[in-house]
């Protein structure tokens, strides 16, 4: 199935607006299609905003999500303009920097997270991440599927770590491969190749799981 993402996102942008009117403030995409990274198992992740947003426009949402021949693929962020400004600075660093605008600008409902939110943000993330692996270690029957996906959240610390470094975000894996720091390439590599992970045998998911806890606990002491 052929799929433009710029016609899908012009096309759904004018279905919003019939729906919300002026009300509709913000819609754009993030994720592996905002960083031209996409493939055929990709999830569309849509960012909306929408002015005194009510219970009733989240079902006219679904109304619109559920007609679209995309439903399945689609997902991501949907919320009211107050509620976003109130938003946990700290949560919005991979929002504002990683979401491709299609209409309006989200820097005029919001302001740009400080240091200080996006150095909390990689603490906790680090702190997530060191819990799940924690948790996946001692309690998991699919170890290989976990392991994939707690490799995956690598990327978005590692973002966060080199805009404090240099005060610029890197959208893509190609990109930030290129300047990544020695002592994080080992763990970026996995994360680039994750999905290789499905084949490994009990000792590699030892040494994984060990790399894990140790980079994500070096991330608490540092951004503390």
């Amino acid at each position: 199935m052929d799929f433009d993402i710029n016609n899908f996102m012009q096309e759904f942008a004018s279905q919003l607006k019939d729906v919300y009117g002026s009300r509709l403030l913000f819609f754009g995409i993030q994720g592996s299609y905002a960083r031209g990274e996409a493939s055929e198992k990709s999830d569309i992740d849509l960012v909306v905003i929408i002015k005194d947003f009510s219970f009733q426009d989240l079902k006219n949402y679904k109304i619109l999500t559920s007609g679209s021949q995309y439903h399945e693929k689609l997902c991501g962020f949907v919320s009211g303009e107050e509620e976003l400004y109130r938003w946990s600075k700290h949560d919005l660093f991979q929002l504002i920097f990683d979401t491709k605008a299609f209409y309006g600008d989200l820097f005029s409902i919001v302001k740009k997270p400080s240091e200080d939110d996006v150095r909390v943000f990689v603490k906790i993330s680090s702190e997530n991440l060191y819990h799940s692996t924690v948790h996946s270690y001692l309690y998991s029957q699919n170890r290989h599927g976990d392991l994939i996906n707690l490799y995956k959240s690598v990327f978005y610390i590692l973002q966060g770590i080199y805009y404090l470094k240099s005060g610029n975000f890197l959208r893509t894996k190609q990109v930030l491969a290129e300047v990544i720091d020695e002592k994080d390439r080992e763990i970026f590599e996995i994360c680039l190749n994750r999905n290789n992970i499905s084949g490994i045998d009990l000792i590699e998911i030892e040494r994984l799981y060990s790399i894990l806890i140790s980079w994500s606990r070096d991330n608490i002491k540092i951004y503390t």
